[in-house]
């Protein structure tokens, strides 16, 4: 698939949504030209347990409290509506800048939550930088688990007040703030032992801004972490544009993690008719620099 047609389809997703929302109209997932477009078709999972109830500081969200085990959870707000206001559609149509963090806690984030809880001990002490945030719940799960500090990022000043609103609601976790961050090449900006992402890697466009962000912030001997769906070439593009510079060394890997694969594994059985390995099979992506002699 080109990076013009990957592109097209993005844009075409918030189209539909342009359409149905300005006309007031429910989206019927059923009809041909929402499934060639949408990929909100699947939203859970089963990676991770969560309760929900009403928020009382914000009708329009609901905490939502995950329970990764007995002693370990982590509370978000999460939006009671997951479709889009036509205004959030309008300011992505022609641009590359993406307001669905804002809308629920995808799959590729629980992902990456999942996978940092069970390898925690990797991130104690250690700085985190998590970019395209969304609901915060990957870097809130490293700064819960003893991050020495973690940042969540997201271009968007909304999805930045949300983490604020989000990181207050867990009283232990001390070591964590949420700021805009535009991507690209960052002058006099700290360095990460960790840099996270969770499905952040589908407009093209953006791959150099991304490469020049990893060049800028990832510590000497730290490690970027991605998980993400194929999406047509377009998770190709990127890792043939990392591996072309000649700075990092880049791994794909499928079946990652037991508990990821089989959760997805049976959802596939239970939504044959739904499921679409491209936009849906999660792949983790490791980003590490090259040694002077690599």
């Amino acid at each position: 698939m080109s990076e013009r047609h990957t592109s097209q389809a993005a844009r075409s997703r918030w189209k539909l949504l342009s359409q149905f929302i300005s006309q007031k109209r429910s989206i019927d997932c059923s009809c041909p030209s929402a499934q060639s477009v949408s990929v909100k078709r699947l939203l859970n999972f089963g990676f991770l347990k969560f309760t929900e109830h009403a928020s009382d500081q914000n009708p329009s969200y609901n905490v939502r409290q995950y329970s990764f085990s007995d002693e370990f959870s982590v509370s978000l707000l999460s939006r009671k509506n997951t479709i889009p206001t036509l205004s959030e559609v309008n300011s992505v149509i022609g641009t590359a800048f993406d307001t669905t963090g804002l809308i629920t806690v995808w799959p590729a984030e629980e992902a990456l939550s999942y996978y940092i809880f069970e390898n925690v001990a990797d991130f104690r002490g250690k700085s985190v930088l998590e970019i395209g945030c969304g609901c915060g719940l990957a870097g809130l799960v490293a700064a819960k688990g003893g991050s020495g500090f973690v940042s969540l990022t997201d271009a968007n000043e909304d999805v930045v007040r949300l983490c604020d609103e989000s990181i207050s609601m867990n009283p232990d976790v001390q070591n964590c703030t949420a700021s805009v961050l535009a991507w690209g090449k960052l002058e006099n900006f700290a360095t990460f032992d960790f840099i996270v992402s969770a499905d952040c890697l589908y407009f093209e466009k953006s791959h150099a801004l991304m490469h020049d962000l990893l060049s800028s912030a990832l510590a000497k001997n730290g490690t970027a972490l991605f998980v993400c769906p194929r999406r047509g070439a377009s998770l190709e593009a990127f890792v043939h544009l990392l591996n072309g510079q000649k700075v990092f060394k880049v791994c794909v890997l499928e079946n990652w993690n037991r508990h990821i694969d089989n959760c997805i594994a049976d959802t596939m059985q239970k939504n044959m008719d739904l499921f679409d390995k491209n936009l849906h099979n999660l792949l983790l992506i490791t980003v590490e620099r090259l040694s002077p002699q690599g």
